[in-house]
């Protein structure tokens, strides 16, 4: 097999994981996609060690080699970060029920739905600390809240 195959092989790899996640996130949870993105993550890790072992080889093999495992290793920390929009979605599907109370007569006078929806939301984010690497974790927090900031807004103006 040669460098291209390889590099083939790759983009392949990425492309039927990309497929897989479009087709299945919504029904995986969100401590099977946190584990999916992490498994991203050490793939690249894995590949970044790989890259070390090319030092000790031949320039002709080792270069090439090298370039191709560096590129792989980059796109399986991007198909990581790739998964962060899927997770805040999950994030927000187990979100949706206590969120659905928000700003209806009951809510307002109730003051266990508030605690309720900020439990649900400490809970989560605790799970997902332990769950995701810690960029991943920034990431997926950032996008989750700006996913609840907007659904907050949009049952306020409706």
């Amino acid at each position: 097999m040669c460098f291209t195959d390889f590099q083939l092989v790759g983009a392949l790899l990425v492309l039927v994981a990309q497929q897989y996640l479009r087709s299945n996130a919504s029904t995986m949870g969100v401590e099977a996609l946190c584990a999916q993105a992490n498994n991203f993550n050490r793939m690249s890790d894995q590949l970044e060690e790989m890259q070390k072992e090319c030092d000790e080889m031949e320039q002709e093999v080792g270069t090439p080699l090298h370039d191709v495992l560096e590129k792989m290793s980059q796109r399986f920390l991007e198909l990581a970060s790739w998964t962060v929009p899927f997770i805040a979605a999950a994030v927000m599907e187990e979100l949706e029920p206590p969120m659905q109370s928000f700003f209806t007569v009951e809510w307002v006078s109730n003051d266990s739905l508030s605690a309720e929806i900020e439990e649900t939301i400490h809970e989560l984010l605790g799970q997902l600390r332990i769950w995701l690497l810690p960029f991943l974790f920034a990431r997926t927090l950032k996008s989750a809240l700006e996913m609840l900031v907007l659904c907050y807004l949009e049952k306020l103006l409706a």
